[in-house]
């Protein structure tokens, strides 16, 4: 039966199915359904591989950094899966999360050509690393296509850098994935043929007082409450106190935001890609 399977389906996709069918030393289990899940992702990096040449852009911008600060958190879990002998869960790292952050970068940049070679075969090169594991003949293949030479089964095992991790940047395409989602949602509610958004950066007390109150979450509401009503951010009367108290439902949550400044730098450089993904004309 296996002699069979894997003149049916390739070696590789054989052993990713069998080796990822569980965890730790539970049994291995042949899962049919998951080959087209591995056949179409692992496809899709070769594609990728094979397209990259056309690549032209040359400078790194929020989203080459956004895909290269998500690259270490997908090496730092892809390793401890590993390490774990959890190699289902490695592989939903390496293979699944890393496509789909490949996905969003060519959809973000407008296409392979108008993406970065340099940060694209750096990422590419990285997943085939963890990957090689379980597809060594593919990995090795679109290794060579990079323009490799030795072995990929010769390379070190990709580390993570804490240099790279940039949140800034992951928080900026977060709040454009955001930005993206709420205006498709606003449409579905609008009657009538909906041609531009407006898009509203909350007013800069707002970003104060969000501040405020995660530097004193330890404190009750009502003392910060009185602290923040004694201050110039009073001018808003019942609309500061009703905003204090919705920052305190979720107050264990609270976590620090970007800039309002930040905020305004990033959807208006995101402005045309909006735009493209939303159909709508955009003014930020």
């Amino acid at each position: 039966p296996l002699r069979g399977l894997i003149q049916k389906h390739g070696p590789d996709l054989v052993r990713i199915n069998i080796i990822c069918s569980n965890e730790g030393l539970d049994d291995a289990d042949w899962r049919t359904e998951s080959m087209s899940g591995y056949m179409n992702r692992l496809m899709y990096i070769a594609e990728l591989v094979d397209t990259i040449k056309a690549a032209k852009k040359t400078k790194a911008e929020n989203a080459e950094k956004h895909l290269m600060s998500r690259l270490q958190n997908i090496v730092k879990n892809t390793t401890d899966q590993y390490a774990a002998a959890k190699f289902r869960s490695a592989v939903t790292y390496a293979l699944f999360e890393a496509t789909n952050e490949f996905r969003w970068y060519i959809r973000r940049t407008g296409g392979t050509a108008k993406a970065n070679k340099k940060t694209l075969v750096q990422c590419i090169e990285t997943v085939l690393k963890m990957l090689a594991p379980l597809t060594p003949h593919l990995c090795e293949e679109l290794w060579s296509r990079l323009g490799n030479k030795k072995l990929i089964a010769l390379e070190p095992w990709p580390r993570e850098s804490t240099k790279m991790r940039d949140l800034e940047a992951e928080a900026a395409e977060e709040l454009v994935k955001k930005t993206i989602n709420d205006v498709d949602g606003i449409r579905k509610i609008v009657k009538g043929n909906t041609k531009r958004a407006t898009i509203f950066v909350a007013e800069d007390w707002k970003f104060r007082v969000h501040a405020k109150v995660l530097e004193n979450k330890d404190k009750r509401i009502n003392e910060i409450t009185q602290e923040i009503m004694k201050s110039d951010m009073r001018t808003y009367g019942n609309a500061t106190i009703q905003y204090i108290q919705s920052l305190y439902k979720p107050i264990n949550e609270l976590k620090p935001i970007m800039s309002r400044s930040k905020q305004l730098a990033t959807l208006r450089e995101a402005q045309q890609f909006i735009a493209t993904e939303t159909g709508l004309k955009i003014k930020i």
